[in-house]
């Protein structure tokens, strides 16, 4: 299962969760709790192996995971203890400003994907994206 903790995968827990431990775990946590919600364990992961490898971000599955990454991370991040005071002007944002930003400009995700992985409304994420950039350039 490890094999399938891809760098980006990585990169968008890590940009949620600034700890190495915790952003691996968060995105093999994921990937576990897909395969074991509904019944679609085993269409998943065949289908997971076969995207994964073809390295295809369009794919539900792909979208499905950015999801559940997103989802646990709301959890935990207020489980642990992370300090994100001292840094850069990214981790001062919240942690929906933080996906958003990431998902548009390093997935390139359009703002409908965007949407669906934050289980927000197109104008709320359109609104979000806008305050996060205005706060980093303001900083």
């Amino acid at each position: 299962m490890s094999k399938y903790i891809t760098q980006d995968l990585y990169n968008l827990a890590f940009c949620l969760i600034p700890d190495d431990l915790q952003a691996s775990q968060l995105v093999l946590d994921a990937f576990r709790a897909i395969l074991l919600e509904n019944n679609i364990a085993a269409e998943f992961y065949l289908s997971a192996k076969k995207t994964f490898s073809k390295s295809s971000k369009n794919s539900s599955e792909y979208k499905l995971l950015l999801k559940k990454i997103y989802q646990m991370a709301q959890i935990r991040i207020s489980q642990i203890s992370v300090n994100m005071n001292d840094g850069s002007v990214f981790y001062k944002l919240t942690l929906e400003e933080r996906a958003i930003l990431v998902l548009r400009h390093r997935f390139k995700m359009s703002l409908n994907n965007i949407a669906y992985i934050t289980n927000m409304a197109k104008v709320e994420t359109i609104n979000r994206l806008f305050l996060a950039r205005t706060s980093v350039i303001n900083f």
